[in-house]
């Protein structure tokens, strides 16, 4: 195996935030506005990384150096409270960098301590998502090869990756599944769909076979590597995992992030990947346990630092793949919130329990 460099990793936190009484009130005891409450959520943040609000037009104003600290943000995908009494906002990461002695998890439970002193709790609904961008941690590009077995592998695996998320997820129309609605994999087989990912020039074509050109609701977004859309607001090295559900605890967070991490480095080096996968005999089926199979026999020594606790609670109780009939679009603000507050699918809270102990 090559040399495992680190991944450095983006996250995206989607969620809605319900606060302490006193965290919510303005002046003469009224709800405080979201641009107000995601104010006083980033103050008092006591951390190096640092955390800041840009909700709405402070967005522009930032002068800060950006992807350094933790940022507050509105995200109009995200279905309003119009109470004023939940707070439904997006918070992003700094850069992170996967490193061994796992420092990076750290600072994500110093944010989610601090989230626990402003508020009750984090909740979550259909409309929220929690995203991974991933980039090479010794600061190069992608290579072409590289993102070459990257898309195979989401093509080849998208079944039993949807088979670790809740059901949701699934029908979502902000994260469309790349094998079962992109249109240039219809009718192929496995060996004609690695052919047509492989036989692609520049980044810029495999990117666009992957997705359509304005396309950034997909499962895996890679248009943040072409970087030339006017007003786009990327690094431009990034690839982005968009499916896994809205979170509500640090556990939660660390587990897709693991899987997230850990999936894209047993593939990325992976320079036999065609012919393993094609071969019966090496059990790398399509479903849950071949997908466990790639992650934990090839991903883990790819991974300094990885932590198989994370890995078992996402992979526990999960089995087969999902298929196209199983997939679908809904619309989300459409769905009356009654009807979504328990998703099936979700990690059993048992085993998030078990890993507050770590």
């Amino acid at each position: 195996m090559a040399n495992p460099t680190p991944l450095r990793l983006g996250l995206e936190i989607e969620a809605v935030f319900v606060p302490k009484e006193l965290e919510a009130l303005g002046p003469g005891g009224k709800p405080l506005e979201p641009k107000e409450f995601a104010a006083q959520l980033a103050n008092g943040f006591s951390n190096t990384l640092g955390l800041h609000s840009v909700y709405g037009d402070d967005y522009n104003k930032y002068r800060g150096k950006k992807y350094k600290e933790w940022e507050i943000i509105h995200d109009e995908t995200l279905r309003e409270d119009p109470t004023n009494m939940t707070y439904p906002l997006e918070i992003t990461s700094p850069i992170l960098t996967f490193d061994p002695e796992g420092n990076w998890r750290h600072q994500v439970r110093k944010l989610f301590a601090h989230i626990d002193t402003k508020c009750v709790r984090m909740e979550t609904n259909k409309s929220c998502g929690f995203h991974v961008h991933l980039s090479p941690g010794d600061g190069k590009p992608w290579t072409l090869d590289q993102l070459k077995r990257i898309c195979f592998s989401i093509y080849y695996f998208e079944g039993a990756l949807l088979a670790l998320l809740p059901v949701s997820r699934r029908h979502s129309m902000f994260v469309s599944s790349r094998q079962m609605y992109n249109r240039n994999f219809f009718n192929l087989s496995t060996k004609a769909c690695y052919q047509l990912i492989f036989e692609k020039k520049s980044i810029r074509d495999l990117v666009c076979l992957m997705q359509e050109e304005e396309d950034v609701c997909c499962s895996w977004n890679f248009r943040n590597l072409l970087g030339d859309k006017p007003g786009w607001k990327s690094t431009g090295a990034t690839i982005e995992w968009r499916q896994p559900p809205g979170i509500t605890t640090v556990e939660e967070c660390l587990v897709w992030a693991e899987v997230a991490v850990t999936f894209v480095q047993a593939v990325r080096h992976w320079s036999s990947i065609g012919d393993e996968i094609h071969d019966v005999a090496r059990g790398y089926t399509a479903d849950v346990e071949g997908l466990r199979k790639a992650v934990f026999e090839r991903g883990i020594p790819m991974t300094p630092g990885s932590d198989v606790r994370y890995l078992d609670t996402a992979f526990k109780g999960r089995s087969g793949q999902v298929t196209c009939d199983e997939c679908g679009y809904d619309n989300y603000t459409e769905i009356p919130v009654e009807e979504e507050s328990e998703e099936e699918g979700r990690i059993d809270a048992a085993l998030l329990d078990k890993l507050r102990n770590i």
